[in-house]
């Protein structure tokens, strides 16, 4: 579904030049893709249920809905392609469809499971060369986690790789502080893109 439960600064393609970067999103269930997805594409007032089969959500950035372009900057389309954990056991061929010419990568993990975390390594080995991401979800809920801090800085190090906190609030509610985090998530992806494949 084409921009499903979207309606904040989801456009029709504009006129001229413009860029569209595929970005494929895995984690296991539950661990926030899709409340990441529609943080995101800003469309938050969405309610929590499980992704059936594959879901494509474009979102145009810098949205011209909060401010205009800089001279020169071309509008970059933004494509997240996410897939149900459940529907990609029941078909194999969804999988390789998110991840097939990707320009980069979104792996969730929420610091409350473990296994979640420990897949980053090789779920990044399997997508090379394509560059990655990682973001943490329910960073606020320091009680129930399974993952440390010091964990995760030492995958983030040793693998090179970028790793985003997120709190269980900013994941829904939002805020200036959040907002900021998710620019700089917009920021990074379009930095190694441009790094990796321009």
């Amino acid at each position: 579904m084409l921009g499903a439960y979207c309606r904040v600064g989801l456009l029709d393609r504009p006129e001229g030049p413009q860029q569209t970067i595929k970005v494929c999103v895995l984690g296991r269930g539950s661990c926030g893709k899709t409340q990441l997805i529609n943080r995101l594409v800003e469309c938050p007032d969405y309610m929590p249920q499980q992704t059936l089969g594959l879901q494509v959500k474009p979102f145009r950035w810098p949205n011209p809905q909060k401010g205009h372009l800089q001279q020169d900057e071309i509008p970059t389309i933004f494509e997240f392609w996410e897939v149900g954990s459940a529907a990609a056991l029941k078909d194999s061929s969804l999988l390789p469809a998110a991840k097939q010419s990707s320009a980069i990568a979104l792996l969730v993990f929420s610091m409350t499971d473990r296994a979640g975390f420990n897949q980053l390594p090789e779920r990044q080995a399997e997508l090379e060369p394509t560059p990655c991401i990682a973001i943490a979800t329910k960073c606020d809920l320091v009680q129930s986690w399974s993952v440390t801090m010091a964990d995760v800085e030492a995958v983030a190090k040793s693998n090179k790789l970028p790793i985003f906190p997120l709190n269980v609030a900013s994941e829904s509610e939002g805020s200036d502080k959040t907002g900021t985090v998710y620019s700089a998530v917009y920021q990074k992806m379009l930095a190694i893109v441009e790094e990796n494949l321009w």
